[in-house]
């Protein structure tokens, strides 16, 4: 059995969270534990993990994602809640209950119960006072990241939402009136659709000053994605068919129990058929060998621009990590200079423990990052960062572009075995079992 601990924080320094859980505590006082030369001591065994966040650059990643939105800058905000998960001894003995499996337990809590937060998941196995019981620390930003799916037990906005409700500020007020105050044509739902078809009206009359200027432009130039000359690379937005797998009546059993439902898959299948017959002329494929042909092109781009991205991810990763204890470096800089110019070293270290420890761990991770090279200024990192994030965004999209174009070519030709009778001979992959329920 566990207990389950809450606390809520309005310390804007979610670094200070980090470094508790990193760094040995007196539980008595909750100051640092150092050494005989004044220095943090890590624990001894932890598990850390983050869940919308690098476990590492969760502070920054937090107070990046506050000045976004504008929020959690009151003093009197809660800036993040802190929940301790504890498990009875015996769980340790009786259950074999490890650090490992209480930190899995606690990052598949935190998904369930905290969708869309950044999150801090770190698992302790000392407990308290000596008691050796395993307990989860979860710390996360009292800010959502992602919209989530809504689920029964939310009844506010913000419980699924990202950045919560609009709210309007103003001039002579000094506080901000929410748009539910305000009225249902201010909030967000309302803005959100007309500015949707603002942009819709625009699309339409853009689409009819080309079909006037060129009436012979083809009908679909709009409806699906082309790749430009000489290069890999989508120029627009892929656009779905909304192409389905037909389904085979002889072995689907519930048709075969129920001639209604038969009759409804037949109508069905014929709907499917006809857009797949409308795709096969609409590419110009003659052949079932060449379309296969192009499938199997279009697997080695999707795996092929699956990998860059992810490359991309990894990269920004790193440098977001070296942004982090670039800025831990820079701001503990000028207590460590003024060590160096102490004449009682030793005391001036105990008394400013906590700095120094975060500059020198700091300093070896930037070292051992640099190598034998020159440490990168925050401002060569921030402007890598940048173009790491057009990069990224760039490559999602190829990605996604090959990955549809892929799927929607799969289920043609599937559709035409299923057709011709060798749907037994080709086989099923991961969305076809999807499709199929």
């Amino acid at each position: 059995m566990a207990i389950l601990k809450h606390i809520a924080s309005k310390n804007a320094d979610y670094g200070e969270a980090q470094r508790y859980l990193i760094f040995q505590h007196d539980e008595y006082t909750g100051k640092p534990v150092l050494d005989e030369n004044g220095n943090m001591q890590i624990r001894e065994e932890y598990y850390l993990g983050g869940v919308e966040c690098g476990p590492f650059s969760f502070d920054m990643e937090c107070r990046e994602l506050n000045a976004r939105f504008h929020k959690n800058r009151a003093y009197n905000e809660i800036k993040s809640h802190h929940y301790i998960i504890s498990f009875d001894p015996k769980d340790r003995d009786e259950c074999g209950l490890a650090g490992e499996r209480a930190q899995q337990l606690g990052l598949e809590y935190c998904k369930k119960n905290f969708p869309g937060h950044q999150t801090l998941v770190c698992t302790h196995t000392d407990g308290h006072n000596g008691s050796g019981n395993i307990h989860v620390h979860i710390v996360i930003n009292s800010l959502r990241k992602n919209d989530v799916e809504r689920q029964d037990f939310m009844e506010r906005d913000c419980d699924s939402r990202a950045g919560g409700r609009f709210s309007y500020l103003h001039p002579d007020r000094e506080k901000p009136i929410t748009g539910r105050s305000l009225g249902t044509h201010y909030e967000k739902d309302y803005l959100m659709e007309v500015i949707g078809n603002n942009s819709r009206l625009e699309n339409i009359e853009k689409e009819q000053t080309v079909q006037k200027e060129n009436p012979h432009s083809r009908k679909h130039s709009t409806d699906r994605q082309e790749i430009s000359a000489g290069t890999d690379a989508p120029t627009v937005t892929f656009g779905k068919s909304g192409l389905r797998l037909v389904t085979d009546l002889q072995n689907c059993i519930k048709a075969q129990q129920s001639k209604a439902y038969a009759n409804k898959v037949k109508l069905s299948n014929l709907q499917n058929m006809a857009k797949t017959l409308s795709y096969i002329q609409e590419h110009g494929y003659d052949t079932l060998e060449s379309m296969e042909g192009r499938l199997a092109e279009l697997k080695g781009q999707t795996s092929t621009s699956l990998k860059e991205l992810k490359d991309t991810e990894a990269r920004l990763r790193q440098v977001n990590e070296q942004i982090h204890y670039t800025g831990q470096y820079l701001a503990n800089k000028s207590v460590y200079a003024q060590l160096q110019k102490s004449k009682n070293k030793a005391q001036f270290r105990q008394e400013n423990s906590a700095k120094i420890a975060l500059y020198e761990t700091a300093l070896k991770f930037l070292k051992e990052k640099a190598g034998d090279g020159k440490l990168p200024t925050l401002q060569t990192l921030k402007a890598e960062k940048e173009k790491l994030l057009e990069e990224k965004k760039e490559r999602q999209g190829k990605y996604y572009f090959y990955r549809d174009q892929k799927k929607e070519l799969d289920t043609v030709c599937t559709n035409i075995h299923t057709a011709l009778g060798l749907a037994n001979d080709r086989p099923v992959l991961k969305h076809e079992r999807e499709e199929r329920g």
